[in-house]
């Protein structure tokens, strides 16, 4: 006898006395399923690896260009079956330094090239020399 796409027979050949729901919340969930947390963290790790495919789209150089984007590749490879949540944690930290790092030279590279030396040197403050000293 069936009824949709559960099998009633099922429950009967088994043996069990078990109710409808808890037999198909048994039979529908897979063990591996994600918690919610863990799916969470999956898309923002891959959120991070997307963008990260992203920025290195804007690389000029086509050598650097594929050498980033397969330096990137194998990182999240490597680290795929990492399970301790405290190194996950840092290479998540780690992966965005990475790509903030990488944005921002490819910012000061996109300015450099856009303005003149004559440009660069006038945007300094007067006083640029406490400032250099300072830091």
């Amino acid at each position: 006898m069936k009824s949709g796409c559960f099998d009633y027979g099922v429950v009967r050949t088994f043996g069990h006395n078990l109710s409808l729901k808890s037999a198909m919340a048994t039979s529908r969930i897979p063990a591996s399923t994600l918690s919610l947390k863990q799916f969470l963290r999956r898309q923002n790790i891959l959120g991070i690896y997307r963008n990260m495919l992203r920025a290195t789209r804007n690389v000029p150089d086509e050598t650097d260009r594929k050498y980033l984007k397969d330096w990137a590749r194998e990182e999240f490879k490597r680290n795929k079956n990492a399970t301790n949540q405290d190194a996950i944690r840092m290479m998540i930290t780690q992966a965005n330094n990475h790509l903030e790092e990488l944005q921002r030279s490819l910012a000061l590279a996109g300015n450099s090239t856009q303005k003149t030396t004559k440009d660069t040197f006038s945007v300094l403050p007067d006083n640029s020399k406490q400032i250099e000293t300072s830091i």
